[in-house]
């Protein structure tokens, strides 16, 4: 069942590999004592998380995101919470929080790792994927700290080689920021360079983000051809998820 899940993921059936994850879990769950303990429930929870997310299951993927947490704790493993905190691998078009509310369970670790010493000594990957999480925790409520996280992501994105799929999340937190009045006029800049990174990238749900971010931009300016264009390639690049 992983194996498949994984296979789909390569394909980008992220649908399919959803299934196939929530399937991996339900045989850990019947499995009981000879499950691997919570150690194999966070390696399978890691990849279903963004699965779900891929997929635009967001209520799903943020429980699973909780109970990794929650496992990791349990195991008193610092770098299994980190990469709990820090997993969730798709483009954010919308806030992901249940029902708009914060969640103390996933802000409260964030807080401490990026604004206390306490995860001073993350590398700049980490680093830039926890800002990226705590934005998707803070966007809608606090409007400084969203921006300060959006900001601090891409500087550190910039910093790491070889991951240009890192730089794609830290523009598109960038971008969402931007839809906001404060960073309007900075909002086709942003989407402009979320597109080239994405399209260097290979990133076809990146690209498609991009380009509903130009189509917002080319219609506050009526440029009905631009939008269209954007718009229309956008939903060429969308895939049956997000």
């Amino acid at each position: 069942v992983v194996a498949a899940a994984r296979e789909a993921e390569q394909l980008g059936a992220h649908a399919d590999a959803a299934r196939q994850w929530a399937s991996a879990l339900r045989m850990h769950e019947l499995a009981g004592a000879r499950s691997g303990g919570d150690e194999a429930l966070v390696a399978l929870l890691l990849p279903s998380i963004s699965a779900h997310a891929r997929s635009g299951n967001a209520i799903v993927a943020r429980e699973q995101q909780r109970l990794a947490v929650r496992a990791a704790a349990r195991l008193g493993r610092r770098d299994l919470h980190v990469a709990a905190l820090a997993e969730w691998d798709a483009p954010l078009v919308w806030t992901v929080r249940d029902d708009g509310a914060q969640d103390p369970e996933l802000l409260e670790p964030l807080l401490a790792l990026l604004e206390t010493p306490a995860g001073a000594d993350l590398p700049d990957d980490v680093r830039c994927r926890l800002e990226v999480a705590l934005f998707r925790e803070v966007e809608g409520v606090d409007d400084a700290r969203a921006d300060r996280a959006s900001a601090q992501a891409v500087e550190l994105a910039r910093r790491v080689p070889g991951e240009p799929r890192l730089l794609c999340s830290a523009l598109n937190v960038r971008a969402y920021a931007a839809l906001g009045p404060d960073l309007d006029d900075q909002q086709e800049e942003i989407a402009g360079e979320l597109l080239a990174a994405a399209t260097a990238a290979g990133a076809s749900d990146h690209q498609a983000v991009a380009h509903w971010h130009l189509f917002l931009a080319a219609s506050a300016r009526t440029d009905l051809v631009g939008a269209r264009r954007h718009g229309d390639s956008a939903v060429a690049l969308s895939g049956g998820g997000q």
